[in-house]
């Protein structure tokens, strides 16, 4: 990502040619909750037009009780999206949760 981390900044989701999608920071709580709200993708460096309306969310929420956290996360996407999301972010959130648990 790309992205200073301040509420209303774009934060960009790249790849290594420079291109993938961009949103905006909607909500940033350190260590409880982190919202985007997508808005286009990028094409080799460059923010494309905003297509992607206002349901396309990425949402994250951090929950201590009983002195164990838990991260919850909604998401929805353009339709297009939805596979890939499916098969990517599962394995990412494994790999969150080896990290938090090691």
């Amino acid at each position: 990502y790309q992205s200073d981390l301040k509420e209303g900044s774009d934060i960009f989701f790249l790849g290594l040619e420079g291109s993938g999608m961009f949103a905006v920071i909607e909500t940033l709580v350190p260590y409880e909750k982190m919202y985007f709200l997508h808005k286009g993708e990028v094409k080799d460096g460059v923010k494309q037009a905003e297509t992607y309306g206002e349901d396309a969310i990425e949402r994250y929420d951090l929950v201590e009780k009983d002195g164990k956290v838990s991260l919850s996360m909604t998401m929805n996407s353009p339709e297009e999206y939805i596979p890939y999301f499916a098969d990517t972010f599962p394995k990412a959130l494994e790999i969150v949760k080896k990290i938090a648990e090691s």
